[in-house]
């Protein structure tokens, strides 16, 4: 009697003790970043060009901006413990533009300039470090950018919200960012970003308005920068 009662406990002990460890080890099984992922996303961006003139006029500002950007992006992880590599790829519509009004000596003329973001994307490695469900992460890579450049009439000048000359220009530059995402089950994720961007220097001939003249185009530099919130569906 004694001696079944002694075996009925060990065989209840070791049962009780392999579902516990079954317990523990799904406890401790760690998220899956692996695979392929698509997403949406929104935020705002700033910017800020930087117009040279050519000769001879020797002083140009010109007027930082902001406004609101959203689009899609998507890509590929790769995880090896607790690392996670991959690519990614993002397209975003823009509304970046002035964000008020102030002098820019143009030869002594009251005058506007500004450029206007009409689209930004990217495509950028993407290296980060998973701590289970949790990932930061940092990115770089090439962006691309869409914009409208353009000089009118200051609001305390001659001819205030005139347009005189237009031009649009598409570049090519980089970017490097951080980030902070976090997987709420399987196939949703959400995540915060940063993102900074350098197009570099340009000079195109800019269209005058209402003629089918040209001036010279000015050596005009941009950078922006930009935080954006998504979420994305992971296959």
């Amino acid at each position: 009697m004694r001696l079944s009662k002694r075996l009925s406990g060990f065989v209840l002990g070791g049962l009780c003790g392999g579902l516990s460890g079954e317990a523990l080890a799904a406890e401790t099984v760690t998220y899956d970043w692996n695979g392929a992922y698509i997403g949406v996303q929104a935020g705002k961006g700033w910017s800020k060009p930087k117009w040279d003139a050519p000769p001879p006029v020797t002083v140009f500002s010109s007027i930082d901006g902001d406004g609101s950007l959203g689009g899609i992006y998507g890509g590929y992880n790769f995880q090896v413990g607790n690392w996670v590599l991959g690519v990614e790829g993002e397209f975003l519509f823009a509304d970046i533009d002035k964000s008020g009004d102030r002098l820019a000596n143009c030869e002594e003329a009251m005058a506007l300039c500004a450029s206007k973001i009409k689209w930004t994307g990217d495509v950028s490695a993407r290296a980060g470090v998973a701590l289970d469900r949790a990932l930061l992460y940092a990115t770089t890579g090439v962006a691309f950018v869409g914009m409208d450049n353009y000089i009118g009439g200051q609001e305390n000048g001659p001819s205030p919200g005139a347009l005189y000359v237009k031009g649009s220009d598409n570049r090519v530059g980089w970017t490097v960012g951080a980030g902070f995402e976090y997987g709420f089950s399987k196939h949703l994720t959400g995540r915060f970003e940063y993102s900074y961007y350098d197009f570099g220097s340009a000079a195109k001939p800019m269209q005058e308005i209402g003629t089918s003249g040209e001036i010279p185009g000015f050596d005009r530099s941009l950078t922006a920068q930009a935080v954006k919130f998504g979420i994305s569906y992971k296959f």
